[in-house]
């Protein structure tokens, strides 16, 4: 039995169309820095992510900027770059983050797991019923969305 089928999930979402297949637009990863010179890209993996807790900690504290240009930098896929890491005011109630950057959701959640490790479990569906949950892949979940973009 398919999982569409047992779960009722992707039949919700789809009905009974099938497609050819999904058509998959990749692009190369890019990643931007602000302009506020933080660490060059690669920085996060390679010397950050190497860094103790506490270090970590307190860069976030004592430098933010630098500790979240770097995060976002190596961590995420930009379409256009920040400027700016953050412009944050909150006597008066502003907050904006990666300003003038522009980031395509579906691929920092869904596309960069399915190259990595497409049969990872990405959801698990709790049922009413005890022990009939439902363990959705990267796969599986990147096979609904493009199905459901083509309806």
């Amino acid at each position: 039995m398919t999982l569409s089928r047992r779960t009722g999930l992707s039949c919700a979402l789809l009905g009974r169309r099938r497609t050819s297949g999904p058509s998959q637009v990749r692009t190369r990863p890019t990643r931007y820095l602000s302009s506020s010179a933080p660490p060059p890209p690669g920085s996060w993996s390679s010397h950050l992510s190497r860094l103790p807790h506490q270090d970590l900690y307190r860069l976030s504290v004592t430098d933010p900027d630098r500790f979240w240009a770097s995060a976002a930098a190596d961590r995420l896929r930009w379409i256009e770059p920040f400027q700016r890491v953050q412009d944050c005011d909150l006597d008066r109630g502003r907050i904006r983050w990666f300003l003038g950057g522009k980031l395509n959701v579906s691929v920092n959640c869904l596309d960069i797991h399915v190259d990595a490790h497409p049969d990872r479990v990405a959801l698990i569906w709790e049922r009413d019923e005890p022990g009939t949950e439902v363990k959705v892949s990267y796969r599986y979940k990147h096979l609904i969305c493009c199905s459901t973009a083509h309806i």
